[in-house]
C-alpha cells in the first residue's frame, strides 16, 4: 500500500526488512494516503505542457491510486445505502 509516512510511520517495517511495508493489516492513515496521492495527481494534471517524465509519473500515480483506492468502493459522500 502507498504509505503517506515512509520512514517515519511507527508501523513501517523498513528497519527490520529493508523494505517499506506496513505491519498493520489495514493502514491507520488510509484517508491521509489517499488524499496525498490524489493531491499529487491533481498537481501533475494541472501542468499544461508536461514533459515525458511528468506524463509517465502521472500515469503511474493514477494506476497506483486506482489499485490502492478503487473508486467503486468509495462512497460519494451521501447517506449509506438502505
Amino acid at each position: 500500500m502507498f504509505c503517506p509516512y515512509p520512514t517515519s510511520c511507527i508501523y513501517d517495517r523498513y528497519k527490520d526488512t529493508g523494505v517499506h511495508s506496513c505491519r498493520m493489516p489495514v493502514c491507520q492513515f488510509k484517508v491521509t494516503a489517499e488524499a496525498m496521492l490524489r493531491h499529487e495527481i491533481e498537481l501533475l494534471s494541472r501542468i499544461v505542457h508536461k514533459t515525458k517524465e511528468q506524463k509517465l509519473a502521472l500515469e503511474k500515480l493514477k494506476k497506483k491510486c486506482e489499485e490502492e483506492f478503487p473508486s467503486e468502493k468509495r462512497g460519494g459522500g451521501h447517506a449509506p445505502p438502505d
